[in-house]
């Protein structure tokens, strides 16, 4: 039985379910409603030790890791674009956490 795959959007989720489905030679059509792939919205992806063990599975972990920097501190902003914080230490907290 011949199975067609949609993917309905370019997002991390959509582009690694592309990828997943690549590595196993299962055909698959990506639509993303925008002009290009991942543009650049103003939002930022975070690699935690259990999604990171899954790129590494798929083969793609020292890409990601070769071309992401890393995490310092953070800023948030409310639904206005106030800002409300910045916190300097997250990326040391991180690091005591996940290494």
């Amino acid at each position: 039985m011949t199975r067609n795959i949609l993917i309905a959007g370019g997002s991390i989720a959509g582009l690694a379910l592309a990828n997943m489905l690549e590595a196993y030679g299962i055909d698959y059509e990506l639509i993303e409603k925008h002009a290009i792939i991942a543009p650049q919205l103003g939002a930022s992806i975070v690699m935690m030790p259990s999604g990171l063990r899954i790129l590494d599975q798929l083969g793609n972990c020292q890409l990601i890791e070769a071309l992401s920097s890393p995490v310092k501190k953070i800023h948030a902003f409310d639904h206005e674009g106030r800002h409300l914080l910045t916190f300097d230490q997250f990326g040391a907290v991180l690091k005591k956490l996940y290494v």
